[in-house]
């Protein structure tokens, strides 16, 4: 099932707090290091992510123990857990002021982002997806940015997967927290 990146998550959030720190009253940037971003995805009234960890723990459950090793081994079982980890360089925190930066990296998911209104730490946005990165339809939503270390957004929407799929509803929450200014392991996307 092809959906909305996380990818496209974080820079959507980091589009939206580039939008908040425009604000005359609010001027701060995120943290550069490692962050977590939990993530809750309901379609269709279904937790999409939940059901899809049960049938691969499930599935993992009636393997042999040798298969198991390898698949965990392999990476062919996908990370199926709500967070994720992700390294922010120093230069992506400082870019997140950058709103023009931000709208070109929305664009290149195929998805047009606009600012609907804005308070001190909160800005709503209206995302519209052309369909080039594999959804097309239109979200609404917000983020909040409660510290440099933790942000929250919302985004509920309508639009088909893929290219022939069915409409469905998209409920999607993120909330990130900014771990460590050590990223270990995590190598940042680009």
């Amino acid at each position: 099932m092809k959906n909305i990146t996380l990818s496209t998550l974080f820079t959507l959030a980091m589009l939206g707090w580039g939008l908040c720190c425009k604000a005359e009253a609010f001027n701060t940037q995120p943290r550069a290091g490692l962050w977590q971003s939990d993530v809750k995805l309901i379609i269709d009234g279904r937790d999409i992510l939940a059901e899809v960890k049960a049938m691969q723990e499930q599935l993992m459950a009636n393997l042999p123990a040798s298969a198991r090793e390898a698949m965990g081994k392999s990476g062919m079982m996908p990370n199926m857990n709500n967070d994720t980890l992700s390294c922010i360089t120093p230069q992506q925190a400082a870019d997140a002021k950058d709103i023009d930066h931000w709208l070109g990296q929305a664009s290149q998911e195929g998805c047009d982002v606009q600012e609907t209104d804005r308070s001190k730490n909160t800005v709503g946005i209206k995302v519209s997806c052309d369909g080039s990165g594999g959804y097309t339809g239109e979200y609404t939503g917000t983020l909040s940015v409660e510290s440099e270390k933790s942000w929250s957004m919302t985004l509920q929407g309508k639009g088909t997967m893929g290219d022939s799929g069915p409409e469905v509803a998209q409920d999607i929450s993120v909330n990130g927290t900014w771990i460590s200014d050590d990223c270990g392991d995590v190598n940042p996307e680009e």
